[in-house]
Order: C-alpha cells, then sequence, then structure tokens
C-alpha cells in the first residue's frame, strides 16, 4: 500500500488481527475484562428472548384451536407476560452498569489520545498532514470500543440463528437457502455502501479542517481587529463559503450513493417476502400446516433473517469501523522521538555553555534553510540579545534551543554534551519562553501565572505587584479570556 493512501478493502484475517488487538487493547484497560466478560452476558441473555415471542403466540394459537388445555394456556401466557419484566430487570441492572463502565472506556480512549497528542514532537505536529490526520483521529478516538461493542453482540447473534435454524430445517432446509443468498446479496451492497462512505468522508474531513479555521478567523477575537481595519469579511466568507460548498456537494454525493444502493435492499427483502409468504399459505392450504405453526415458522425465519443480516452487518461495521482503528493506532503510534531521545539530567549555572555547532534547519517541505551554518556560544554567565528582520529565523532559533525543533544538521550542545541525550522534561524546565503569539487559557489569572493546580497564592500576589497588576480587580477585559480572581 502507498505510503498516504488508506486501503478500504479489509481482507477477513486483517479484520480478525484487527479486532484481536483491539480486545487485548480493551482488555489491559482498567475495568475492561468486566465490560467484556458482561457485554457477553447481556448480549447472549438479549437473543433469549426474541426465540420465546417467536414460540409461544404460535403454541398458543396451536392450543386454541385444538384442544384447549386452560392450564398449558395460563403456563404459556406467564412466561410470555413475566419475560417483558425480566428483560427490564436485566436492562436496569446489569446494561446500566455497562453504561456506566463504557462511559468510563471512552474517557480513558479520550484521554489517552490527548496524553498522545500532547507528548508528541512539536515539529511532527506542525505538519499539515498530521494536524488533518489529528482532527480525524480526534472524532474516532473510541473507535476500538466502537469495534468492541459491534463485536461482542455477535455471541447473542449465534445463538439466536442455532436456535432458530433447528425450528426452520423442520419446515424446508431450502429457506435457509433462501436466506443466506438474499443474505449475500445485501452484504455485499453494504459492503460497497461503507467503503465509498469511508473514501467520501475522509476528502470531507480534508474540506472541514480549512472550513472551521476560516470559520473561527471570522468569530476569533484574537483576529477581530483586522477583519475590520482590513475589510476582510467579504475575503474569508468567500472561502468559508467555498469550503462548506464543497462540503455539502461530498455529502449530497454520499446520500445519493446510498439511496441507489439501497434500492437494492428493497428488492432482495421483498423477494424473499413474497417466497415465504407463498410457500407458508401452500403449506397451509395443502399440507394442512397448523395456523399456530405458520406464525412460529414465519417469526423464526423472520428472525433468522435478522440475526443474520445483523452478524453481516456488524462484521461490515467491524470492517468499517477496522479502517478507523487502524488509522487511529497508526496516529497513536507515531513515535515522539525527541521526548525519548535521552535521560541525563540537565544542569545549567553560570559555568554552563550551550553550543550551537553548524547548525542548520529546514522546516519540513521546505527547500530553503530557515537558518544555515550557525554556529555560536550562549555562556551560563553572560546576557545575549539576538536581533534581526522578520523572518530571519529568531523564532526558529529559539524552538531549536528548546528542542521543539530538532536541527536538520548540525547539533547542540549543553556542557558539551548533545541536548538530545537529556531527559526531553528536565531539559525544558531550564527554560522559560515567552513567545510572540503567546496563549491565554480560559483560567483564573493565577492559574495561568502558575499554569498549576496547586500553587503559593503569596507568590502569585508578589508576581502581580511586581508586574503592576491590580490583582484586587477581576481581569475581564484587560486579559481578554483571561477571567476570575486570583
Amino acid at each position: 500500500m502507498k505510503k498516504g493512501k488508506t486501503d478500504t478493502r479489509q481482507s477477513f484475517s486483517h479484520v480478525v488481527k484487527t479486532v484481536l488487538c483491539m480486545l487485548q487493547y480493551i482488555w489491559k484497560e482498567k475495568h475492561g475484562k468486566t465490560y467484556i466478560f458482561l457485554q457477553v452476558i447481556v448480549s447472549i441473555l438479549n437473543s433469549l428472548f426474541p426465540i420465546i415471542y417467536i414460540i409461544l403466540p404460535g403454541l398458543i394459537i396451536n392450543e386454541l384451536t385444538n384442544e384447549k388445555r386452560v392450564n398449558l394456556l395460563i403456563t404459556y401466557l406467564l412466561i410470555l407476560g413475566l419475560s417483558p419484566l425480566i428483560n427490564h430487570i436485566k436492562d436496569i441492572t446489569i446494561r446500566i452498569y455497562v453504561s456506566s463502565i463504557r462511559m468510563k472506556l471512552i474517557r480513558t480512549f479520550n484521554v489517552n489520545f490527548q496524553n498522545h497528542v500532547a507528548d508528541m514532537d512539536y515539529e511532527t505536529f506542525e505538519k499539515p498532514d498530521i494536524r488533518i490526520r489529528k482532527q480525524r483521529v480526534s472524532i474516532n478516538a473510541p473507535a476500538p470500543l466502537y469495534m468492541t461493542d459491534r463485536l461482542l453482540p455477535l455471541f447473542g447473534a449465534a445463538v439466536n440463528i442455532i436456535a432458530t435454524f433447528s425450528i426452520i430445517v423442520t419446515l424446508n432446509p431450502a429457506m435457509i437457502l433462501l436466506v443466506f443468498v438474499v443474505m449475500f446479496v445485501n452484504s455485499v451492497i453494504t459492503k460497497r455502501i461503507n467503503n465509498e462512505s469511508f473514501k467520501i468522508k475522509k476528502e470531507i474531513s480534508i474540506y472541514d479542517n480549512a472550513y472551521y479555521t476560516h470559520f473561527f478567523e471570522l468569530t476569533d477575537s484574537a483576529s477581530a481587529k483586522e477583519i475590520r481595519l482590513y475589510k476582510l469579511k467579504s475575503f474569508f466568507i468567500t472561502l468559508f463559503s467555498s469550503y462548506g460548498t464543497e462540503i455539502d456537494r461530498l455529502a449530497l454525493k454520499e446520500e445519493k450513493y446510498k439511496s441507489y444502493m439501497q434500492t437494492f435492499h428493497i428488492v432482495t427483502n421483498l423477494s424473499q417476502q413474497v417466497i415465504l409468504y407463498a410457500y407458508l399459505i401452500y403449506q397451509v392450504l395443502v399440507k394442512n400446516l397448523a395456523i399456530g405453526s405458520m406464525t412460529i415458522y414465519l417469526s423464526s425465519i423472520e428472525q433468522f433473517t435478522r440475526s443474520l443480516n445483523n452478524i453481516f452487518n456488524k462484521y461490515l461495521d467491524i470492517v468499517k469501523y477496522s479502517l478507523d482503528v487502524n488509522e487511529y493506532m497508526d496516529f497513536m503510534n507515531i513515535p515522539s522521538i525527541q521526548r525519548e531521545s535521552g535521560d541525563k539530567k540537565p544542569t545549567f549555572d553560570h559555568a554552563s555553555i550551550i553550543e550551537f555547532r553548524n547548525v542548520s534547519f529546514q522546516y519540513p517541505g521546505s527547500s530553503n534553510y530557515a537558518l544555515r551554518n550557525l554556529n555560536l556560544k550562549i555562556y551560563g554567565d553572560k546576557k545575549l540579545c539576538i536581533v534581526g528582520a522578520n523572518g530571519s529565523g529568531k523564532t526558529t532559533f529559539i524552538k531549536l534551543l528548546t528542542r521543539l525543533y530538532s536541527p536538520t544538521e548540525g547539533e547542540i550542545l549543553l556542557n558539551d554534551i548533545n541536548i538530545n541525550e537529556y531527559d526531553m522534561e528536565e531539559y525544558q524546565a531550564l527554560f522559560a519562553p515567552v513567545f510572540q503569539d503567546y496563549n491565554i487559557y480560559n483560567l483564573t489569572l493565577a492559574s495561568n501565572i502558575a499554569l498549576s493546580n496547586e500553587y503559593d497564592a503569596k507568590k502569585i500576589e508578589d508576581v502581580g505587584t511586581s508586574s503592576d497588576i491590580d490583582y484586587a480587580q477581576t481581569v475581564c477585559g484587560t486579559a481578554g479570556r483571561c477571567c476570575g480572581r486570583f
């Protein structure tokens, strides 16, 4: 498979491998084992109730048209009447508990995704294709769980199929063949719909990224002054609308394709119903099949078809989610080279020296050098001022110094040791850079200063006083989005 392209054709062995990987992935999470076990139990219990509803109404009809045994009728009615109550008790106990575990697992997967993104090398994070993949994968962060949700109900469907199959074969095994033929045709159609839908959604995600970028440019307070002063409203609205139009075109294309292909579903299902009813009417009129037995066979074939379709649709859903899961896992496996590079503990004092030795840097995808053959020493007991025109590489220099970027050529040393040999977090803790595009978080001013859940209030007040900030006032309007007291 060519790099950058996702193959929508998934072999059965590949899907099985993905499923096993996902089960293992969930199994090792807290509550994962309990979730898998209980989902299987719920699935099997859910499969038993439809069988009761299939058999008992037919038995009651046969009993009413034949021997009319009251005690047997009462037994049938009690079982039929108590089944919904038992099913409801199951729902308000096991199912609700399973739902609570599921919420925790979804939260876990979302946290895992955010942790990975936060740990990703900044140089990797800035790549346009990574940003687009990040946006797409962020939506599918719980995809491993969604795939498992489609998998585990298959246990119950298998129980249902075995029970209904044993009923149908007593009528005519050819009915099983009819169901399989219809199901096969429908599964081929559904698979085509899923593959086309995945490809279109992937294309939409590219336009989505640009669409919401321009949407927030129009509404973000940071760009409000320039939008008004330079009359940029029409420019950005045109861009915003053009991407929106393209998204609508692709969404409509997907909807048309689904509608067209689903026509075949209707034809095949209708054909099955006509053949089935014609055969059963013949059995009643010519072969003296009991009316109650006819309803049992009708319900059994309907349930058998539903269960088979359920299995194949679940499988096709699993195939579809395997595409999302594979993309999710590929994204989660992007290595954080910087973070994993070294474990030495850095120190910096008046005697320390940071040296740029023949350092050059090119941004990914660019043939131009942002910095070329830079040789420089920074002494711990001296102050250094770097001055240059816009675009001369000052910010790039700082990003290299703080290990947000790695040099394309050359090396950076701290005390004669390559900075990549130092522990990433401890090395970056040596610096306190303030960039031009610094961020103000939606937190109190104190939290924005400390950037921690715990801080010394007295130190925060001292910082505010030394910075000429009147901490007695609220900072709404002073610090934009930063609202609240110290």
